[in-house]
């Protein structure tokens, strides 16, 4: 069993992820998780753990590589996580995704924290 406690969320977390610059310094973001989502391996496409992190005001879905896929598949709906490293990766439709590279569980919130909506 997790450890409830009290927290508080990187402000405007999932904004930064997004809208630093790519060669810019990234801060480590503590946030909470909304949804785990397993995307079954096909014969073009490997396993693909997609993990839905909140704010408080926004959410959005950063991806597991690989190496991750044990600590995503074991995270539960109001985890909060501190993602100390990471990458937003530019796709050719303008689309912007964030790669999760090193992410440490703090614990569980007693409740989803703020109202967040899709940035």
């Amino acid at each position: 069993m997790r450890t409830l406690f009290p927290i508080m969320l990187t402000i405007n977390g999932i904004h930064l992820a997004f809208s630093l610059p790519l060669q810019e310094e990234r801060i480590p973001l503590t946030l909470q998780v909304l949804r785990v989502n397993v995307i079954s391996p096909t014969s073009s496409a490997p396993e693909r753990v997609e993990v839905t992190l909140s704010d408080g005001v926004y959410f959005s879905v950063m991806i597991f590589p690989q190496q991750l896929h044990t600590v995503g598949k074991q995270l539960s709906t109001r985890d909060v996580v501190t993602v100390i490293h990471y990458i937003a990766q530019h796709l050719h439709s303008d689309k912007v995704i964030i790669i999760c590279l090193d992410v440490s569980v703090l614990g569980l919130s007693e409740s989803q924290i703020g109202t967040p909506s899709e940035f």
